[in-house]
């Protein structure tokens, strides 16, 4: 894995099985679920999943960056102003 790079995305959906289906039917991807909220997809050319959500607002998205070094790393984000949240 290189530094820097998207390693993970995660959705929000309201329905995961609509979600699934329609991603499953369009495009091949493949799903594993982790309990009723969550599931994760492969087969898309990066890793992700999507998390339940009951907010009408279904578009956002978390996008997790890998670094081999993350004292490294958060020293940097935090000299360039950046938030870890």
């Amino acid at each position: 894995m290189k530094n820097n790079y998207i390693n993970y995305v995660e959705f929000m959906a309201k329905d995961l099985e609509k979600t699934k289906a329609f991603y499953e039917n369009c495009f091949n991807w493949s799903f594993t679920d982790y309990g009723p909220d969550y599931t994760a997809f492969s087969d898309s050319g990066v890793e992700g999943g999507f998390r339940t959500t009951e907010d009408d607002i279904t578009n956002g998205v978390l996008i997790v960056l890998y670094h081999k070094d993350l004292k490294i790393i958060k020293k940097k984000v935090f000299e360039s102003n950046g938030i870890i949240s």
